[in-house]
Protein backbone atom coordinates (compact mmCIF):
# COMPACT_ATOMS: atom_id res chain seq x y z
CA UNK A 1 0.00 0.00 0.00
CA UNK A 2 1.45 3.57 -0.87
CA UNK A 3 2.20 6.29 1.67
CA UNK A 4 -0.25 8.37 0.37
CA UNK A 5 -3.09 5.61 0.71
CA UNK A 6 -2.14 4.38 3.99
CA UNK A 7 -2.56 7.98 4.90
CA UNK A 8 -5.89 8.76 3.32
CA UNK A 9 -6.99 5.10 4.98
CA UNK A 10 -6.25 6.43 8.53
CA UNK A 11 -7.80 10.01 7.68
CA UNK A 12 -11.28 7.67 7.02
CA UNK A 13 -10.83 5.72 10.30
CA UNK A 14 -10.30 8.82 12.35
CA UNK A 15 -13.49 10.49 10.58
CA UNK A 16 -15.45 7.30 11.13
CA UNK A 17 -14.05 6.67 14.33
CA UNK A 18 -14.90 10.57 15.27
CA UNK A 19 -18.71 10.08 13.95
CA UNK A 20 -19.13 6.83 16.21
CA UNK A 21 -18.09 8.79 19.19
CA UNK A 22 -20.63 12.20 18.23
CA UNK A 23 -23.57 9.88 17.79
CA UNK A 24 -22.48 7.87 20.65
CA UNK A 25 -22.88 10.96 22.80
CA UNK A 26 -25.71 12.66 21.61
CA UNK A 27 -27.74 9.68 21.88
CA UNK A 28 -26.49 9.32 25.93
CA UNK A 29 -25.01 5.95 25.73
CA UNK A 30 -21.42 5.06 27.03
CA UNK A 31 -18.55 3.42 25.46
CA UNK A 32 -19.26 0.69 27.91
CA UNK A 33 -23.39 0.33 27.19
CA UNK A 34 -21.99 0.56 23.14
CA UNK A 35 -19.84 -2.20 23.98
CA UNK A 36 -21.99 -4.43 25.82
CA UNK A 37 -24.20 -4.37 22.30
CA UNK A 38 -21.43 -5.75 20.29
CA UNK A 39 -20.09 -8.37 23.14
CA UNK A 40 -16.93 -6.57 23.47
CA UNK A 41 -14.67 -4.25 25.82
CA UNK A 42 -15.12 -0.59 26.08
CA UNK A 43 -11.62 -0.39 25.30
CA UNK A 44 -12.48 -2.05 21.88
CA UNK A 45 -14.81 0.87 21.42
CA UNK A 46 -11.69 3.32 22.43
CA UNK A 47 -9.88 1.96 19.68
CA UNK A 48 -12.39 2.28 17.09
CA UNK A 49 -13.62 5.60 18.52
CA UNK A 50 -9.79 6.82 17.91
CA UNK A 51 -9.35 5.37 14.64
CA UNK A 52 -6.42 2.87 15.97
CA UNK A 53 -8.38 -0.55 15.33
CA UNK A 54 -11.01 -0.40 11.73
CA UNK A 55 -13.98 -1.24 12.40
CA UNK A 56 -15.40 -3.83 10.25
CA UNK A 57 -18.42 -3.67 7.98
CA UNK A 58 -20.45 -6.46 9.99
CA UNK A 59 -19.48 -4.48 13.41
CA UNK A 60 -20.36 -1.18 11.71
CA UNK A 61 -23.50 -2.45 11.01
CA UNK A 62 -24.45 -3.68 14.80
CA UNK A 63 -23.08 0.11 15.80
CA UNK A 64 -25.25 1.87 13.53
CA UNK A 65 -28.10 -0.11 14.63
CA UNK A 66 -27.60 0.18 18.33
CA UNK A 67 -26.82 4.11 18.00
CA UNK A 68 -30.29 4.01 15.75
CA UNK A 69 -28.60 5.80 13.04
CA UNK A 70 -27.61 5.59 9.22
CA UNK A 71 -24.60 3.77 8.19
CA UNK A 72 -23.95 6.69 5.98
CA UNK A 73 -24.05 9.14 8.70
CA UNK A 74 -21.42 6.86 10.07
CA UNK A 75 -19.48 6.87 6.28
CA UNK A 76 -20.02 10.70 5.71
CA UNK A 77 -22.29 9.51 2.95
CA UNK A 78 -25.49 10.76 4.65
CA UNK A 79 -26.87 12.49 1.16
CA UNK A 80 -25.49 9.61 -0.82
CA UNK A 81 -22.13 12.04 -2.21
CA UNK A 82 -19.14 13.37 -0.64
CA UNK A 83 -19.85 16.06 -1.04
CA UNK A 84 -21.97 16.32 1.75
CA UNK A 85 -19.36 14.92 4.24
CA UNK A 86 -17.48 17.85 5.78
CA UNK A 87 -21.09 19.29 6.45
CA UNK A 88 -22.12 16.05 8.11
CA UNK A 89 -18.98 16.31 10.31
CA UNK A 90 -20.03 19.52 11.14
CA UNK A 91 -23.27 18.92 12.21
CA UNK A 92 -22.01 15.99 14.40
CA UNK A 93 -18.85 18.15 15.98
CA UNK A 94 -22.29 20.83 16.46
CA UNK A 95 -24.57 18.25 18.06
CA UNK A 96 -21.92 16.70 20.30
CA UNK A 97 -21.01 20.34 21.78
CA UNK A 98 -24.55 20.57 22.05
CA UNK A 99 -24.57 17.63 23.89
CA UNK A 100 -21.77 18.14 26.19
CA UNK A 101 -22.98 21.58 26.90
CA UNK A 102 -26.64 20.25 28.10
CA UNK A 103 -24.41 18.08 30.22
CA UNK A 104 -22.24 20.48 32.08
CA UNK A 105 -25.94 22.54 32.30
CA UNK A 106 -27.29 19.32 34.42
CA UNK A 107 -23.60 19.23 36.46
CA UNK A 108 -24.51 23.09 37.44
CA UNK A 109 -27.96 22.14 38.44
CA UNK A 110 -28.12 24.47 41.22
CA UNK A 111 -28.58 27.65 38.87
CA UNK A 112 -31.51 28.53 37.96
CA UNK A 113 -30.73 31.45 36.53
CA UNK A 114 -29.81 30.57 32.64
CA UNK A 115 -27.32 33.29 32.39
CA UNK A 116 -25.19 32.02 35.33
CA UNK A 117 -25.02 28.31 33.63
CA UNK A 118 -23.64 30.35 30.33
CA UNK A 119 -21.43 32.09 31.90
CA UNK A 120 -20.04 29.10 33.68
CA UNK A 121 -19.84 27.29 31.02
CA UNK A 122 -18.16 29.93 28.70
CA UNK A 123 -15.30 30.46 31.76
CA UNK A 124 -14.66 26.73 31.30
CA UNK A 125 -14.89 26.90 27.48
CA UNK A 126 -12.32 30.17 27.86
CA UNK A 127 -9.88 28.22 30.48
CA UNK A 128 -9.40 25.67 28.03
CA UNK A 129 -6.78 26.66 26.08
CA UNK A 130 -6.01 27.72 22.26
CA UNK A 131 -8.21 24.53 21.04
CA UNK A 132 -11.32 25.64 23.10
CA UNK A 133 -14.65 26.38 21.68
CA UNK A 134 -14.64 29.71 23.08
CA UNK A 135 -17.89 31.86 22.05
CA UNK A 136 -17.17 34.37 19.46
CA UNK A 137 -18.04 37.18 21.33
CA UNK A 138 -18.29 37.80 25.36
CA UNK A 139 -21.48 37.45 26.87
CA UNK A 140 -24.12 40.28 27.41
Amino acid sequence: MTKRLTETTAQMDCAIGSRIRAIRVIRSMSQTELAEVLGITFQQIQKYEKGTNRVAASTLIIICQALRVSPLEILGLEGGGLGNSALADMALRCRDLEARIARAKRMLGGHDDEADASTTIDLVFDSSGPHACAPASPPN
